[in-house]
């Protein structure tokens, strides 16, 4: 548009010279002559067609400038709008492709997310793992792993605020439980301190299998299972042990073989043998009251033993005189029976006299007889 008004400005510049010539042409003075004033007129029009003839060519030439610069200004149009159709369309894509990426990016932040609870639940759990391992840990065992559970349970706290540590905090705790897990199961030797049955501390040697731990101290004078008591920071070893066992067990933290006393329950049940006590501890903590108590346990014992040989001297068999005396009574002999009763001992005897005084009888009266005889007797 600059361009075309500044083309046609020279056109307008002289149709306006050429009215104000047309004006003074058409307007002669009065006082001129005729002929001079025909004269002027005519060099007026031919002026005036002149600036015609030359405007019109000059408004041609704008034409066909025009005509020649529509044509690229039209290509130009045409490339510019397809060159925003192609910007439409690569918009489009990259708009598609922007949701498409929200879609993909809520779809890793969620899996992220899920990650990252995966991440504190494992850190979880192997912070459970190192406390429960404290526990499980025996007092020899302790002070030799209390650094390295320590600095595995550091790690796990650091884990928790940068994820990308957790191997290396995990790592750490599962190569000292792998440690302490070998030590248990093959069994090693360990520096420490023990108590004594005073409560003296005594620096020696632990030889440790699994829950079982025996100590020796520096100068052998104290050396026994190495056991747990309560409230006690130190194990315990009690000075009960049997030259034997002492023998074997230093042999053992000596780095030999020998057989050793095991007490699984981890010292329960050398607590209850030292717990126990005597049959006349017993007594004697019973006091006045055992007197009658023994004499009554004393009495019971003679009557026991009465009876027994009572019973011992009964005879349970028939015997052979009750043979004969059952022979004579189905022969229908009851004197001869009776006289085969001085060979039998009471209360049978007693008991088959009653019944050959009465063998007359229908058997029904006769057994009741019989059985009256016998819980009268």
């Amino acid at each position: 548009m600059n361009r075309l008004f500044t083309t046609l400005w020279p056109l307008i510049l002289c149709v306006s010279t050429a009215h104000d010539v047309w004006g003074q042409a058409i307007v002669p003075s009065q006082d001129a002559p005729r002929e001079s004033r025909s004269e002027v007129l005519l060099d007026a029009v031919l002026e005036v067609r002149q600036d015609i003839e030359r405007d019109t060519d000059a408004l041609n030439r704008l034409r066909s400038e025009i005509a020649a610069e529509r044509v690229p200004l039209a290509e130009r149009l045409e490339t510019l709008r397809r060159e925003v159709a192609g910007s439409r369309e690569e918009l489009d894509r990259l708009r598609a492709n922007q949701r498409e990426g929200e879609l993909v990016r809520g779809e890793l932040t969620a899996e992220v997310q899920a990650l990252e609870a995966e991440c504190q639940s494992l850190i979880d759990l192997f912070r459970e793992h190192g406390r429960a391992a404290e526990t499980r840990v025996s007092l020899p065992e302790g002070p030799s792993l209390a650094a390295a559970l320590q600095s595995a349970g550091d790690e796990l706290a650091r884990a928790q605020v940068e994820l990308d540590r957790l191997p290396e905090a995990a790592g750490a705790l599962l190569e000292a439980a792998e440690a302490w897990n070998m030590g248990r199961f093959g069994g090693h030797r360990l520096e420490g301190t023990a108590l004594d049955e005073r409560g003296m501390e005594h620096a020696g040697d632990f030889a440790v299998w699994g829950p079982v731990a025996y100590f020796r101290s520096q100068d052998g004078a104290l050396c026994g299972p190495a056991t747990t008591q309560f409230g006690c920071l130190l194990p315990l070893v009690e000075g009960d042990t049997t030259d034997p066992d002492r023998h074997a067990i230093g042999t053992v933290i000596d780095g030999g073989e020998a057989l050793l006393p095991i007490d699984a329950s981890g010292g329960d049940a050398l607590r209850i043998r030292r717990a126990r006590i005597s049959w006349w501890e017993h007594v004697r903590q019973g006091g006045f009251v055992m007197v009658p108590l023994l004499g009554v346990g004393l009495l019971a014992t003679v009557l026991a033993v009465w009876k027994f040989i009572q019973l011992w001297r009964l005879r349970i068999g028939p015997g052979a005189g009750l043979g004969d005396l059952m022979e004579r009574v189905r022969a229908g002999d009851l004197d001869g029976a009776r006289g085969q009763l001085s060979s039998l001992r009471e209360p049978l005897a007693s008991l088959l006299r009653a019944g050959l005084a009465h063998a007359h009888l229908p058997r029904a009266q006769l057994e009741e007889i019989l059985h009256e005889h016998v819980l009268g007797t």
